[in-house]
């Protein structure tokens, strides 16, 4: 089983993340965390490199910055295959926490213009989630949350205010697989929630597999 924890910058995906691993381990559940991007392998680093402003991609092309936002999307699909952990393709019993996955470079890339359908067809490569939890906050709660930002994507309002949109509506249909949680209150309360949305699609799953 994966399970993706999505959401915009400081809305909690690392620390529901590592409670959920801890959570389901003393439920004697097999569990592997990753988080993405990967930072340390060639791609992330180009990642990093393109978010802190050391690498230009897109001051030699007239298209408004569309190439640079695609080839952002390649490098983030090669770094999430680079982050997969051993046995996932495979679906073992293992569940797998993902903090941030598939739905966080589709956000990102439906907020810097790429066209959604073309995100979808490139994502297929990726093993899809079984369950994918958005987090939900406000930009501003984000901001007074964490006043200090790593890097111009973090620090651009009007661009989280756009992604935050694109998570709302990718997860707005009537799946049970995406889950939106409401996390402006307690650790404890979003905690909570998320544990019950995954008991609900376990549920769920049983059933269909018996």
């Amino acid at each position: 089983m994966l399970i993706s924890i999505e959401g915009i910058d400081a809305c909690g995906k690392n620390t529901i993340s590592k409670l959920l691993e801890k959570y389901l381990v003393n439920q004697a559940e097999n569990v592997v965390r990753f988080s993405c991007p990967n930072s340390e392998s060639v791609s992330g680093m180009l990642i990093q490199a393109i978010d802190m402003g050391w690498l230009d991609i897109g001051t030699r092309t007239n298209d408004g910055g569309q190439a640079e936002a695609e080839i952002r999307q390649c490098l983030h699909i090669v770094n999430r295959l680079d982050s997969l952990p051993e046995g996932l393709w495979g679906r073992s019993k293992t569940i797998f926490i993902a903090d941030r996955y598939i739905d966080s470079t589709m956000a990102y890339g439906i907020a810097s213009g790429v066209d959604r359908a073309w995100l979808q067809r490139v994502k297929r490569c990726l093993p899809q989630p079984d369950l994918s939890i958005l987090l939900d906050i406000p930009v501003e709660e984000s901001f007074r949350r964490r006043p200090e930002r790593r890097d111009s994507i973090e620090s651009d309002a009007r661009l989280l205010a756009s992604v935050r949109a694109a998570y709302l509506d990718l997860f707005s249909g009537r799946s049970m697989h995406r889950v939106v949680v409401d996390a402006t209150g307690s650790v404890d309360q979003t905690f909570l929630a998320v544990i019950e949305a995954i008991s609900n699609i376990k549920q769920v799953m049983s059933t269909i597999f018996m």
